[in-house]
């Protein structure tokens, strides 16, 4: 955690998260501590029509993107 928070570019990494499942609404906690809010309507399906699924939320690429089931998106 220490090498996170003392990295330049920590904003850049994602270090915790959640997903409020009355609303979808994702919050995630970057390397600086700040968190960042957004709706699920953010993560449009793919062309493939994946869809995210809130319920399996997973921090991935070394806190560079985030899972959401197989749907993936870059942090």
């Amino acid at each position: 955690m220490f090498e996170v928070l003392t990295l330049p570019e920590a904003r850049k990494i994602v270090l915790g998260g959640l997903v409020d499942q009355q609303t979808g609404a994702l919050t995630v906690y970057r390397g600086d501590l700040s968190a960042v809010t957004a709706p699920s309507s953010v993560f449009m399906p793919t062309g493939a029509g994946l869809r995210p699924d809130p319920t399996d939320f997973a921090i991935i690429d070394g806190g560079q993107a985030i899972r959401l089931g197989a749907y993936e998106a870059t942090a």
